[in-house]
């Protein structure tokens, strides 16, 4: 479907992802979170949440904040 115009803003583009695209789309959103369960397998809440911390400690670090 082509990409639809608004008259009062022609450098607006309206666009609708097509029945194959959602599927597509799905199918990689559940891969995504088939593969992040995956990796949080045998962690808890609190150790994800000292990575998470440790990791943007490591960024700043790394972009010298």
């Amino acid at each position: 479907m082509p990409a639809l115009q608004l008259p009062a803003n022609r450098r607006v583009h309206i666009i609708e992802i097509t029945p194959t695209g959602r599927a597509r789309f799905h199918r990689s959103r559940d891969a995504a979170a088939r593969f992040d369960a995956q990796l949080r397998a045998g962690f808890t809440h609190d150790e994800l949440e000292a990575l998470t911390n440790a990791l943007t400690r490591l960024a700043a670090n790394a972009q010298g904040r």
